[in-house]
């Protein structure tokens, strides 16, 4: 899950309740594939992440700390081509 984006959206007044919501109207896809992404089933495509951060964010936040998984996995869940999934 990517507590990170979470937890910042929540600061900007978008409640984790409608963060699927939103980050679909913005990505163009479904609210279910917005929460696979949320909750780590499926990995973000740099464009959507870079997205989201644009929009929401002014571009502020590095993806790097957006997008890391809640388990304490260094690792950005963003896959490294623009092909979504």
């Amino acid at each position: 899950m990517t507590n990170n984006l979470i937890a910042e959206l929540v600061k900007i007044g978008i409640p984790a309740t409608g963060a699927a919501k939103a980050i679909a109207a913005v990505i163009n896809k479904s609210e279910k594939t917005a929460r696979n992404k949320i909750n780590g089933s499926t990995e973000w495509t740099l464009p959507e992440a870079m997205a989201v951060n644009s929009v929401f964010f002014a571009g502020n936040q590095s993806l790097e700390y957006l997008f890391r998984d809640g388990t304490g996995d260094a690792d950005c869940h963003v896959a490294a081509s623009g092909s979504s999934q």
